[in-house]
């Protein structure tokens, strides 16, 4: 991803982390913008009658990491089809972020290939159209089954954002059907904890509560499989651990988008795709709090309504 798309990538994740603590009546400060290279400070200090938040946020750009012949081909077939959509003369001007991801680095071939692309590049200019009759939107995705359809199709998640300010199509690809990347992860938390620190003291706030709030590029590597699936092991590899670590880190945001449509699903599979396509995203928060801090009341009391749920760090 070229270096200014991921700068506003994660400009615009900030964002959704403001919106989301302002949701629930707290008032926001950015601190992070006298640094002109990001590190020194946190991003945010929210504040909500006596309780003071120090919030720095990351965002996830990868999922996890390979070193096989299977990753290389897919990784030439990446190139080919980045190259077959920004030279494009009908796309390659529009102002999107695209990022795709495949499962199992599933490289198509042949006919599979080529409908694949055909479909690709109707569903971008679909949604350039839908972009700009419904200005409100700038997110939707969409999900692509390879071969007869079957339960256990390889399947494409493609994902596209509108960026007004580039005016270049930006593809970015996710290996899909991977973990995150555990490495990268703790790097950002961490970097975090320094910023964290950095902008307690600046400050001279002791009563500020930390929490570090991570954003996925991708909502295709979603948070929500960690607690649907139980995986508490996965879960404290990745992001509990710090809580043994750090003991002024109070909590841990995992913000993903979701579908703002609710109630009994469809049997018509159209009309599941339409609603898919059509509803509003909106952002639901998982605030995982340290099991070893005493503040795990004023956390719960964070979260008033269903935009998020309230969940205890894991103890090993």
């Amino acid at each position: 991803m070229m270096p200014s798309l991921r700068k506003q990538v994660s400009k615009c994740n900030e964002e959704r982390v403001r919106v989301w603590f302002e949701k629930f009546g707290f008032s926001s400060e950015p601190l992070d913008v006298c640094n002109g290279k990001k590190g020194k400070n946190a991003d945010w200090q929210f504040t909500k009658d006596n309780v003071t938040i120090l919030c720095e946020v990351k965002t996830v750009f990868s999922g996890g990491q390979f070193g096989s012949m299977k990753e290389e081909g897919h990784q030439v077939f990446e190139q080919h089809l980045r190259d077959s959509l920004t030279s494009d003369t009908n796309l390659k001007d529009l102002p999107l972020y695209i990022t795709i991801a495949i499962d199992r680095l599933h490289t198509p071939c042949g006919k599979e290939r080529k409908d694949f692309y055909s479909w690709l590049k109707s569903y971008i200019r679909w949604t350039a159209n839908y972009f700009d009759k419904n200005p409100h939107q700038s997110h939707i995705a969409r999900e692509y089954v390879f071969g007869k359809r079957a339960r256990s199709s390889p399947k494409a998640f493609v994902q596209i954002m509108r960026f007004d300010a580039e005016d270049q199509l930006n593809i970015g690809f996710i290996r899909g059907g991977t973990d995150y990347n555990t490495g990268a992860i703790k790097r950002n938390l961490d970097e975090a904890i320094l910023q964290l620190r950095s902008s307690k003291s600046l400050l001279g706030s002791n009563s500020a509560l930390f929490i570090i709030a991570f954003c996925s590029e991708s909502n295709y590597l979603s948070f929500r499989s960690l607690f649907i699936e139980r995986d508490e092991d996965t879960r404290y590899d990745l992001f509990d651990w710090a809580f043994a670590k750090y003991d002024d880190l109070a909590a841990i945001l995992l913000l993903e988008y979701r579908t703002a449509s609710s109630g009994r699903k469809s049997h018509d599979f159209w009309k599941r795709i339409l609603t898919s396509l059509l509803s509003e995203w909106v952002d639901f928060g998982y605030l995982i709090a340290s099991p070893y801090q005493e503040e795990k009341d004023v956390l719960r009391s964070i979260i008033t309504d269903n935009s998020g749920v309230f969940i205890e760090g894991l103890r090993r």
